[in-house]
Parts: C-alpha cells; sequence; structure tokens
C-alpha cells in the first residue's frame, strides 16, 4: 500500500527529472510498488528504487523516543508522463515575480512623492547619554 507521497525541496527537483518519491508499506516488493503507481495514477513506470528508512532517536521530557521506521521507493517514469501531485505551475512563479516588481515600483513612487522633514539629532556621548563619572 503506497501511504503517501513525501512532498519536499528535493522530492520536487527530483519530479523536474521524472523521478517521485513515495512512503509505502515496509513489506512491499519493487514489482507491488510499481504496480500500484500504474494503476493509481496511470503512468507507466520505467524503475523503482527503495530504501529503509530507520527512525531517529529523540530525547523527551519523558526520556528516549523513537521516530516511526518507513520504506521509501523512488519511482522512475517515463518522460511523457507525471503525477499532478507534484507539479508546480509556472504561472504562480511568475505572478510572484511580478507583484514583488510591481510592489518595488510602488515603493519607489511612495518614497519619491513624500515630502517628510527630517530632524538629525545629535548623537549621545558615551555609555551614560553625555555625562561623566566622578573621578
Amino acid at each position: 500500500m503506497i501511504n503517501k507521497a513525501i512532498i519536499s525541496e528535493k522530492s520536487f527537483y527530483q519530479a523536474s527529472k521524472s523521478k517521485y518519491t513515495f512512503i509505502v508499506s515496509k513489506d512491499m516488493s519493487k514489482d507491488e510498488i510499481k504496480r500500484s503507481v500504474e494503476k493509481i495514477y496511470a503512468v507507466s513506470v520505467l524503475s523503482v528504487n527503495t530504501s529503509n528508512i530507520i527512525g531517529k532517536v529523540k530525547r523527551t521530557k519523558k526520556g528516549a523516543g523513537k521516530r516511526q521506521d518507513y520504506k521509501k521507493a523512488i519511482v522512475t517514469l517515463a518522460k511523457k508522463d507525471s503525477i499532478d501531485i507534484f507539479e508546480v505551475e509556472g504561472d504562480k512563479k511568475d505572478n510572484k515575480a511580478e507583484k514583488k516588481q510591481a510592489a518595488k515600483i510602488e515603493k519607489k513612487e511612495v518614497i519619491e512623492n513624500k515630502d517628510v522633514k527630517t530632524t538629525i539629532r545629535e548623537p549621545k556621548k558615551g555609555l551614560l547619554g553625555g555625562r561623566t563619572t566622578n573621578k
């Protein structure tokens, strides 16, 4: 059984190379993983790489605790196929860049249009604000 897709920076980078990462049941074989991915996502799988991840031991208030062990599968698909979960729309990136640029231009306009008088204060002298200690 495929438990869930791993969504991280590394998995998004690999998704651009048609490699998708999933957490699967520990007892699944590569062939079972291949068949289930092909059935669920309607794609053709070229290869499956797996690794058993041992959970880290972490200290808590109550003593030592351990994260759960799991099996990770990296599935390579044919170039024509992709899985929608991992797709990042290019439009969103462009919109963010456009919004950032518009905000910069707007900020410049606000700064140029301001007629605000500024006062300059004399800096304080020494650590005690100009006062001297008795010697």
